[in-house]
């Protein structure tokens, strides 16, 4: 099946204005007061915003607030880990440089979740310990700078087929510094994350090309591209469909895994509301290093 035999109701629920529209229907149900897990204090909206604001203003007075994307848990403790990388990536095309950056945010991504309350990452280049998003984007950072998802020794630095396949939840651990005394939660959930790329890659060679290149499955990327612009909502729908195979099975429809799309009784219809959370940060997160590379992404 190609991409533009997905049915019409997989679509719909793939749509950001379907998430935002129904995420709007959840929340005029809490405001009825019947849910029986959240309530709404509406009177404390304009202090929460002043907060934001003030924090907003103290910490970017001239206004330029980055994208809270990916790149900046790289830049936890006020480190651009990033420079290395971009300085070993120097001497190469930028059409491979973007692919490059963009392969990284997507293992990165995929590989963040919660990592539970103990667990730390020992960087070595300050000393200091993080932990959280901003440990574990170090962490799969460092691996990425090993060649722990490349199936080529001798060009270590991206993310391809044969890397994905041979990852394995040993490989994880040890990157992660995962031992006994610092336990990191969902340890061999996020290895089989990392694993089903390379089986989503086999099965739609359409979306990814005829390259075995992980950041193919952007189409801007794919060696014969001319283009230089995207939407941010054709980007997500792509993103979405390339990688519905890789998360746990919920709710199926024709064959369509729908992924992070769940039930509640309080919704008209087919009371069906789609999130789409992690595969909204990585949209977002890929927009940074395509920008960054001359391509323009519109509707953000």
């Amino acid at each position: 099946m190609t991409y533009t035999e997905i049915p019409e109701i997989v679509r719909h629920l793939r749509s950001p204005k379907t998430i935002r529209a129904r995420a709007q229907e959840m929340l005029a149900y809490v405001k009825t007061m019947e849910s029986p897990y959240f309530t709404l204090n509406e009177e404390a909206m304009p202090a929460v915003a002043k907060r934001v604001a003030d924090v907003c203003r103290t910490t970017y007075p001239q206004g330029n607030i980055p994208y809270h994307s990916r790149f900046r848990h790289f830049a936890a403790g006020g480190l651009d880990r990033l420079q290395d990388l971009r300085e070993r990536l120097s001497s190469i095309d930028p059409m491979e440089q973007a692919r490059r950056l963009v392969e990284l945010v997507i293992v990165s991504v995929l590989l963040d979740a919660g990592a539970g309350p103990t667990w730390t990452y020992l960087d070595s280049r300050d000393g200091n310990s993080y932990n959280r998003s901003e440990g574990l984007a170090v962490a799969s950072l460092d691996m990425f700078l090993q060649g722990a998802f490349s199936s080529d020794t001798s060009d270590p630095l991206r993310v391809d087929r044969g890397g994905l396949e041979q990852f394995s939840e040993a490989v994880l651990r040890e990157g992660f510094q995962v031992n006994d005394e610092n336990p990191l939660h969902g340890l061999s959930g996020r290895a089989s994350l990392i694993q089903k790329l390379s089986s989503c890659m086999a099965a739609k060679p359409g979306l990814f090309g005829s390259s075995d290149r992980l950041g193919m499955v952007v189409p801007l990327l794919h060696t014969d591209a001319t283009a230089t612009d995207i939407t941010a909502e054709s980007l997500f729908a792509f993103l979405l469909e390339a990688f519905a195979d890789i998360w746990p099975g919920r709710i199926d429809i024709d064959g369509h895994n729908l992924g992070d799309v769940w039930k509640h009784n309080a919704l008209d219809g087919d009371h069906l509301i789609p999130f789409h959370k992690l595969s909204q940060w990585l949209t977002y997160s890929l927009i940074e290093p395509l920008e960054e590379h001359g391509f323009t992404v519109s509707n953000k």
